[in-house]
């Protein structure tokens, strides 16, 4: 028993089997995925025996494309997408959400540094999309868009984030526009330059996050993914509770008449950016040019420029906690 016991012992005290090195290894699999690549990709057979319509390596053929010509020929061609960090409008995306979520957290919460996020460069190229999509005629200076991507989109951005950064960018005064209204009055509309709209829509996508999470889900006018056919779904679902009276109520010259002292007031609530504060302040009384003469604008937004809506909604927030006091429904809506 006790020789049994020692000659285990003896044995046990062996070094543990060596393992194949990294080089045989690599021999190893080299070897085999030679073989396996005679018959397919990775063990899947090749659309030569298979067929041209069987698409290869399991993707769906509808994200695969046969290369025509050149050394690639009979190759597929898959389209990648820019994805994560290599997509500018993901940046942009990722930048909302984390101040949407912030400002979400804690409704004291104040902003102090905005600026220098208006004028990075993929929230200013995201802007320029924007304002390309929107369209618009040309401001004061009588630049349009085709214009510009004639003279190139890069350098004109270029220049705008150079002003910005150094603190020169100053807007020029709005054009005005009448167009006509359903009761036979004309309506005035701002109409400011193309580099005004895309400074605007870059303030805008900084801006629009912090206040969007202060909004209450009964308000409608001029709010991401809200329109006026969802506002009427409400009144709908709101009348099949029992509430049969609705009670409409308009701001006569609303756009004309809006405190730009209490307005500034407002946004100061939230952010304390005096960059930013200055920039929303020049847009408000940059003038107005009708008939060649240049106004100066004391009161209201004019009608027309991007960072209009976000504005006019925000101040609609001094009424509703009002109107929300009284008993039934209350939708808020800007046309």
């Amino acid at each position: 028993m006790t020789a049994a016991r020692c000659h285990s012992m003896k044995w046990d005290r062996r070094d543990p089997p060596r393992r194949p090195s990294r080089a045989k290894t690599g021999r190893i699999r080299r070897t085999a995925e030679s073989v396996r690549s005679r018959e397919g990709v990775r063990g899947v057979r090749s659309t030569c025996e298979g067929g041209q319509n069987k698409p290869p390596e399991g993707r769906d053929p509808a994200s695969v494309m046969v290369a025509q010509g050149g050394k690639r020929e009979g190759m597929p061609a898959v389209r990648l997408r820019r994805t994560g960090a290599n997509n500018p409008k993901d940046k942009v995306r990722e930048l909302q959400r984390s101040l949407w979520m912030r400002a979400k957290q804690s409704s004291t919460r104040r902003f102090h540094a905005l600026y220098d996020r208006i004028y990075r460069r993929d929230v200013l190229w995201e802007a320029w999309k924007r304002v390309r999509r929107n369209g618009g005629a040309a401001g004061v200076d009588e630049k349009t868009l085709a214009d510009i991507e004639r003279r190139g989109v890069v350098e004109f951005l270029e220049g705008i984030q150079a002003a910005l950064k150094a603190g020169k960018y100053r807007p020029s005064p709005v054009g005005r526009r009448y167009i006509p209204k359903a009761d036979g009055k004309q309506r005035p509309l701002g109409i400011p330059t193309v580099r005004d709209r895309v400074v605007q829509m870059a303030a805008k996508l900084v801006v629009e996050p912090i206040f969007e999470a202060d909004f209450r889900p009964c308000s409608y006018g001029f709010r991401t993914k809200k329109s006026a056919t969802q506002a009427l779904e409400a009144i709908r679902k709101a009348g099949n509770y029992g509430y049969n009276f609705v009670l409409e109520a308009d701001i006569r010259a609303y756009y004309d008449s809006i405190d730009q002292s209490k307005l500034m007031e407002m946004l100061a609530e939230r952010i304390t950016d005096r960059r930013v504060l200055k920039l929303i302040r020049q847009w408000l009384r940059a003038g107005v040019l009708d008939g060649g003469t240049v106004r100066e604008s004391l009161a209201g937004t004019p009608q027309g420029g991007v960072m209009t809506p976000p504005t006019q909604s925000q101040t609609l927030s001094l009424n509703r906690f009002c109107l929300t006091k009284g008993v039934g429904t209350t939708l808020d809506h800007v046309t």
